[in-house]
């Protein structure tokens, strides 16, 4: 071989080499480019984003001047749904509110951050929900959540109920601050507070939050809740009334109403594992420790249907703890919905289930009061051994319960459960747990309808403020 033809081979390799390196460079400086524009596409929307914020704080102001000024003859009252699975908390008194002529009543069904902090979701679910109840509501179902705001402002409401003090689990402009053009109005979606502290700095964001602090009414549910507000929050309670529990009213009349099917399995079990798997927040949650056992048992065990009703947060709190990533606990779900003896339940109408459950397994905490005065069976606590202290009522509560810290013992206390049930006997927990009961009832369930009472201090102040 020549020098010539060796020397054409190098430079070929020399070109070929600079080629690359060009389409390289050319890459980089479209990614750059891309970087530059998307940057300054984010900063326009940034700059619209923020001039649009400043048009809505001076629209707030707007609004609440031509408040001072009515224009509404009687009440117009909203109820802002984001959470379909606490809407029995509110379902009796906002029947209250519609049935009642003298006042203009509506729901607004939005989406929420449950599923992903990053991803509105849910109206379309709870907009199902509503309508298999026959009730009539407004569906807010989009990305911009100024708009959205722009049509519950054309409403003109002048109070506005909402679900929760937690403003991260709303859209954006519908957090509570952007809604103060109305007066806002709490009522607790759990039925009583059972634990001295949420987190172990022993914090008092359960009652001090700036929601909390926002609000214009928080309907409290018992004298002790009232006390943890005057403890606690900025306010010292000047903005809570004590009405009672509205749910537990609601669930104790339902109760008294009940009829009972006829079971097509031996036993039917309710799992409803809560979603404080992190002592930072509670530490009540057992799920991660027991998935896998309660899989296997329930495969195995085709005598007993099981109920799989998770708290609507569990998911992403698995997720944002590093503890289980979204897509594992997707499989999971969809592995346990594959046998034929469950049945996965997120619905909001969470009483039917308890109707037709022989017990119900949680780790917490609210379904620690609910179920029992709800029906008055047998309840099994999973105690996690790792949870913020319990207050009186909260010690009060489970003693009513079965009280558990294995799967061992989970799995003898259902087959003492299911051959107390074959044999047709009482349970060996019966006494004490009606004993409990009745405690629980007489410093839990109010003497009056707690609807009727928000109805009366409702046009009590709208009355005032003409």
């Amino acid at each position: 071989m020549d020098d010539e033809s060796i020397d054409l081979r190098f430079l070929s390799t020399q070109l070929q080499e600079i080629i690359i390196n060009q389409k390289a460079i050319i890459e980089r400086l479209n990614n750059l480019e891309m970087y530059t524009v998307g940057n300054i596409e984010k900063l326009k929307n940034d700059l619209f984003f923020q001039s649009y914020q400043n048009f809505h704080t001076l629209q707030q102001g707007v609004y609440t001047i031509s408040r001072k000024i009515r224009s509404n003859t009687k009440p117009k009252v909203i109820f802002l749904v984001h959470h379909i699975q606490a809407f029995y908390n509110i379902e009796d008194i906002y029947n209250t509110f519609k049935d009642y002529d003298e006042v203009n009543t509506d729901i607004i069904v939005i989406n929420n951050h449950f599923k992903d902090p990053m991803i509105l979701s849910g109206a379309k679910e709870a907009s199902y929900e509503l309508t298999k109840k026959g009730i009539e509501h407004i569906t807010i179902d989009m990305e911009n959540s100024y708009y959205a705001l722009d049509i519950i402002l054309s409403l003109n409401p002048d109070y506005i109920f909402i679900q929760s003090p937690w403003d991260d689990d709303r859209p954006l402009a519908l957090k509570v601050p952007y809604l103060m053009f109305a007066k806002i109005l709490y009522v607790p979606y759990y039925p009583i507070t059972l634990v001295e502290y949420f987190k172990p700095e022993k914090d008092d964001l359960h009652f001090n939050s700036y929601v909390h602090n926002l609000t214009y009414r928080i309907y409290a549910q018992t004298e002790l809740d009232k006390q943890y507000f005057k403890k606690y929050e900025i306010l010292k309670a000047r903005n809570v009334k004590v009405v009672g529990s509205s749910k537990l009213y609601k669930l104790k009349t339902l109760r008294e109403s009940i009829t009972y099917e006829t079971p097509s399995y031996t036993f039917n079990l309710i799992w409803a594992p809560h979603h404080s798997i992190a002592r930072r927040w509670l530490g009540f949650g057992v799920f991660h420790k027991i998935y896998k056992d309660m899989f296997a048992f329930i495969k195995r065990r085709q005598d007993i249907k099981l109920i799989y009703k998770p708290h609507p947060f569990l998911r992403r709190a698995l997720h944002e703890h590093e503890i289980m990533y979204k897509e594992k606990y997707d499989d999971f779900v969809k592995e346990l919905s594959y046998l034929p003896n469950v049945e996965i339940y997120e619905g909001g109408d969470y009483f039917e289930i308890f109707k037709k459950s022989d017990t119900l397994l949680t780790d917490g905490l609210s379904f620690l009061i609910e179920y029992p005065i709800a029906t008055m069976k047998p309840l099994i606590f999973f105690d996690s051994k790792d949870h913020q202290d319990l207050n009186q009522i909260g010690k009060l509560a489970i003693e009513y319960a079965y009280i558990i810290d294995s799967f061992e013992a989970f799995e003898n206390t259902i087959d003492n459960l299911i051959k107390s049930k074959q044999n047709k006997v009482k349970d060996i927990m019966y006494d004490k747990r009606i004993e409990t009961l009745k405690k629980l009832e007489e410093l839990l369930i109010p003497k009056e309808d707690p609807a009727k009472l928000i109805l009366e201090d409702v046009l009590k102040d709208f009355k005032g403020a003409l």
